[in-house]
């Protein structure tokens, strides 16, 4: 039966356990709150790194992967945006070593993609290439509509700047169709931002080919987004397009009108860049971010998914040690009861059949000496060299040879090799447990599990005998 100690054991690891699953709850929920922090920073990048290199080091800390991970991104995304690309592409490159590790395809995925996007800034285009590349690849193998089409985007823009045309309308195009697919309520303004900047580009391909009827189609398609979702630098680049397009086509009525609407947003100084932190766009994304961040947050604090949670990550660990105990105790009693067994085996033997070994049975050994076999303790093995333990004489009788040879001299049904330096007399074992046996003289031998069969055939057969 399992003792009382092992119940108190059990019960204090498992309020260690519970503890230390608690603190780490904690640990995410100081973290995702830097997170929030970060995202309503807005343009403060100082702030924004410092808060990176606090979650950073909480993460290296407490050993958590995918915050270390998204601290790692955060931080190389800062470093991008005040032109620190060295620093940067460090950062992304530690990211992506670290899900790759351990095996998360989502942040492998994010960390390829912005990778890629560095490069792409920095006009390293057949690096961009590659890497929007693998990034297509891995955001279908996670099945994400909304990243499939940023990395088609991605991959279409870089085939745009190389010129190559027809990849990239055709990336658009396969961009613009994950896009449609999108159904969650949360990007719906990311992917109108996507949409509108698809059909320019697309456009701005037809028009390059001299398309112009498609120009003025994907132009006004992305009017139509601007509207919809009230992004200005859209309204620019679409009524740049339709002025060179209707330009082209000799409608200076026309192109006079749309190079005057652009006109006008240049005065009113309304810079693309600008428009990531006004309003109201800039508090759309982060009502989106912080949305999935609050989501994080009930999360941690509410542990719906219990198989995620510390509790149930303690009480696993508890179930298996408990198990594992019980085997050992099982395991440990099974042998116990084994050589209990053995025991009343051995003493049963003795009682009824030592009279008989003890009658006289002589050998003679290769230094002449005569031993009595009936005597023999134990054999034991010394290099060439053989020891004959006798229960009348204190030192050994030393011949040379070797335990095979002896094993075939001795009388089978009294001597069996226990151990491969040792020959044992049965009749002189006192006591036998699972690793050792005691013999008359109050001398211990090991006992060897792989000799530990053949020693209890032998008891078997003469008690049956």
């Amino acid at each position: 039966m399992i003792k009382k100690q092992h119940f108190i054991t059990l019960f204090f690891l498992f309020l260690s356990l519970l503890i230390c699953g608690q603190e780490v709850s904690e640990i995410e929920l100081e973290i995702n709150q830097l997170f929030k922090k970060v995202y309503e920073s807005g343009r403060d990048t100082e702030q924004a790194i410092s808060y990176g290199k606090e979650i950073l080091q909480l993460s290296e800390k407490h050993n958590l992967p995918e915050f270390k991970i998204r601290a790692y991104l955060l931080l190389g995304s800062v470093n991008s945006r005040n032109r620190k690309f060295e620093e940067s592409i460090g950062y992304y490159y530690k990211a992506k070593s670290l899900a790759k590790s351990t095996n998360n395809d989502e942040w492998f995925f994010k960390a390829n993609q912005n990778i890629a996007n560095l490069h792409l800034r920095t006009s390293y285009l057949d690096s961009a290439l590659y890497y929007f590349n693998r990034s297509v690849v891995y955001s279908e193998k996670i099945q994400n509509n909304f990243q499939i089409a940023t990395s088609r985007m991605g991959l279409a823009n870089t085939y745009f700047r190389l010129n190559e045309l027809d990849s990239a309308l055709v990336n658009f195009k396969k961009s613009n169709a994950k896009i449609e697919g999108i159904t969650d309520p949360r990007f719906k303004n990311q992917s109108g931002r996507l949409f509108g900047n698809n059909y320019i580009r697309i456009g701005e391909i037809c028009f390059l080919k001299e398309d112009y009827d498609c120009a003025i189609k994907n132009a006004e398609l992305s009017l139509a987004i601007a509207e919809k979702y009230n992004i200005p630098h859209i309204y620019k680049t679409s009524y740049s397009l339709l002025g060179r397009t209707y330009s082209k086509l000799g409608n200076t009525d026309k192109a006079e009108e749309y190079f005057d609407l652009q006109l006008n947003l240049d005065v009113q100084k309304i810079n693309p860049k600008d428009i990531i932190v006004t309003e109201p766009r800039n508090s759309k994304i982060i009502s989106e971010r912080n949305y999935e961040l609050d989501k994080s947050i009930k999360k941690t604090v509410d542990k719906k998914k219990f198989y995620q949670s510390g509790l149930f990550i303690s009480l696993l660990i508890v179930v298996v040690l408990f198990i594992g105990l019980l085997y050992y105790i099982n395991q440990k009693r099974a042998i116990e009861k084994e050589f209990l067994v053995i025991q009343e085996e051995l003493d049963t033997l003795k009682a009824q059949k030592e009279p008989a070994a003890k009658e006289q049975n002589f050998i003679k050994l290769k230094s002449n000496a005569v031993i009595n076999v009936a005597e023999i303790l134990y054999v034991k093995s010394d290099g060439h060299y053989v020891e004959y333990y006798l229960s009348n004489k204190e030192r050994p009788e030393i011949d040379r040879n070797t335990l095979i040879d002896v094993t075939k001299e001795l009388p089978s049904d009294t001597f069996v090799r226990m151990h491969r330096s040792y020959i044992v007399n049965i009749y002189k074992i006192k006591i036998i447990n699972s690793t050792k046996l005691m013999l008359d003289n109050g001398v211990w031998l090991n006992l060897s599990r792989t000799y530990k069969q053949q020693l209890k055939d032998l008891l078997q057969k003469q008690v049956n005998y």
